[in-house]
């Protein structure tokens, strides 16, 4: 019976230790979690400003964009009007190759 004692005492004792090496594991996670929550609330704004900026520069380059195009359609269209003599003579590209680069680029 003395034995058995002794048994259910080492077990309680390390029981003990486990439970205690538990809470301070659990309260060393609740403290990281906390902090990183902390870091993690100061960061999102910023993170929210700055993705609204670069929506607005997208918007801004895609509306840039669709300028440069419909500026190379209307040049085109007074190039069809005019008859190109120097086709082919080492200047500029015409406009429809440019407006078909573009085009591509969407």
């Amino acid at each position: 019976m003395c034995a058995l004692a002794t048994r259910l005492r080492t077990l309680s004792r390390h029981l003990a230790e486990v439970e205690m090496r538990l809470h301070i594991q659990t309260e060393q996670v609740a403290q990281a979690l906390a902090e990183q929550s902390v870091r993690a609330a100061q960061v999102l704004p910023a993170s929210t400003r700055q993705l609204g900026e670069l929506q607005s520069r997208v918007q801004a380059a895609a509306q840039l964009a669709e300028e440069v195009l419909a500026s190379l359609r209307l040049r085109e269209r007074g190039e069809d009007e005019v008859a190109t003599e120097d086709a082919g003579d080492g200047q500029e590209p015409s406009t429809s190759t440019i407006i078909a680069e573009v085009a591509a680029l969407d």
